[in-house]
């Protein structure tokens, strides 16, 4: 005796096809993360051998105090930037320092824009405007930050 499951084949092609799907977005969140981490990793490297240069360059020897040649220097200097302790004076606007450097940073960021695209002559006028207004809009972060 053969069991069949009529009109079940759409079920399954479509559970199966989601269920693809999800692992390829699961598998792209992945490679991302892993893409930032390599990130991190390259630049707590060059931190580190910028360090070691100025170290040398001044006759000392630089970084060298934690684990060996001073390895796991950059990963206790990240540590210490997110442990230390922040204060805050009494009177203080908190949405003003928490938005400024914010839309600072989005101000610069819609700067990397110009480089993202080709440029054409006719449309060099507009990248100059574009430029001009953005970095007069940047000068309203310092003052929203104070």
């Amino acid at each position: 005796m053969v069991l069949t499951f009529r009109g079940c084949g759409l079920v399954v092609f479509v559970f199966i096809y989601l269920l693809m799907g999800f692992q390829i977005i699961l598998f792209s969140f992945f490679l991302i993360f892993l893409k930032i981490i390599f990130i991190l990793l390259r630049i707590a490297f060059i931190t580190l051998f910028e360090r070691k240069a100025l170290g040398f360059s001044q006759l000392r020897l630089g970084p060298n105090k934690v684990t060996f040649l001073g390895l796991l220097q950059p990963v206790v200097d990240g540590l210490k930037l997110f442990l230390k302790e922040l204060y805050f004076p009494k009177k203080l606007v908190f949405w003003g320092v928490f938005l400024g450097p914010f839309i600072g940073f989005c101000v610069i960021l819609l700067l990397w824009l110009i480089f993202l695209k080709k440029i054409n002559v006719r449309g060099l006028n507009f990248v100059i405007l574009y430029v001009v207004v953005l970095v007069g809009l940047n000068v309203y972060s310092s003052l929203i930050s104070g």
